[in-house]
């Protein structure tokens, strides 16, 4: 029952951060912005640039040490992410050219036995209509030694939901390393640092590049405008994530900053665009361990 109480009070949390901005949609994508296929060459690029900036972004947090909760562990945090990302690769539905995605979230662990931990978050891009909801599984190779670190490897996969005309899913593989160190007995810090491995899918529905048009030439023409992106394949589009945090812990609480430096790499020959665009990533936790 005080889980269930905990897990209640931080979910009305994250709806009361996102309550001010829940009725706007000024992050919302139109990605026609990015240009039709059909007439600019730079379009499939942008769109694959645009969707590797934002599968870094929905997926790019851990918010946990390499060390596990235990058998019988279970861990709630409310966290609040930010994505620092390039804006003119990102067709927004309002006119803002911030570059900063924010991205408060619910995150669920529960340790499972044999080192394992599954976890799960939910994670609402604010000012907008999207979330995306990540799974994720840990399995730690070497923890709770007293002159060792430990050592961890995590699994994960993220869907994002809403976006109206285009479905994204990432998935990685995390390397994590960290010790923690005990403070008068009573207080736990555990810096540490790792590698994640993120590839990125996304798949463009049908578009309309005008939906401005008159009503009357819409209907008389219903597939002149139409048209689509090429398929943002997983295999194609990987990028290397390093990322740095700290976790504090006064049983039950347990506090986190969390910073991570990717590097989004395209391949391709059009003059002007950018062939690498860095995404940084920060955000800070707050939760209970039991």
């Amino acid at each position: 029952m005080r889980r269930i109480c905990i897990a209640t009070a931080l979910t009305m949390a994250v709806f009361l951060i996102a309550r001010p901005v829940w009725a706007t949609n000024a992050e919302d994508f139109k990605i026609y912005q990015l240009g039709d296929p059909s007439s600019d060459p730079t379009a499939d690029t942008k769109f694959r640039l645009f969707a590797n900036q934002l599968g870094i972004a929905i997926s790019g947090f851990n918010f946990s040490p390499a060390q596990t909760l235990g058998h019988s562990g279970f861990a709630i945090s409310l966290e609040y992410g930010v994505s620092k990302i390039n804006p003119d690769y990102w067709p927004r539905y309002g006119t803002s050219d911030s570059p900063y995605l924010l991205m408060p979230s619910l995150h669920l662990r529960k340790g499972l036995g044999l080192s394992f931990e599954l976890g799960g978050r939910l994670t609402y891009l604010q000012e907008s209509s999207m979330f995306a909801g990540t799974l994720e599984l840990k399995w730690a190779l070497n923890e709770g030694f007293t002159y060792a670190p430990d050592f961890a490897v995590r699994g994960h996969v993220t869907t994002l939901a809403g976006a109206t005309d285009f479905d994204m899913t990432t998935g990685g593989v995390d390397i994590g390393i960290g010790k923690q160190f005990g403070i008068g007995g009573v207080v736990t810090l555990t810096p540490y640092i790792g590698w994640n491995l993120i590839f990125v899918h996304a798949t463009a529905r049908m578009i309309d590049f005008q939906p401005s048009r008159a009503p009357e030439e819409a209907m008389a023409q219903p597939f002149e405008t139409l048209n689509f992106y090429q398929e943002v394949k997983a295999g194609d589009n990987v990028s290397h994530r390093f990322y740095g945090g700290l976790r504090f812990v006064l049983m039950p609480v347990e506090i986190g900053l969390e910073f991570s430096y990717t590097k989004v790499s395209v391949d391709h020959e059009i003059e002007g665009l950018d062939k690498e665009i860095p995404v940084m990533n920060f955000g800070a936790k707050l939760g209970v361990d039991f």
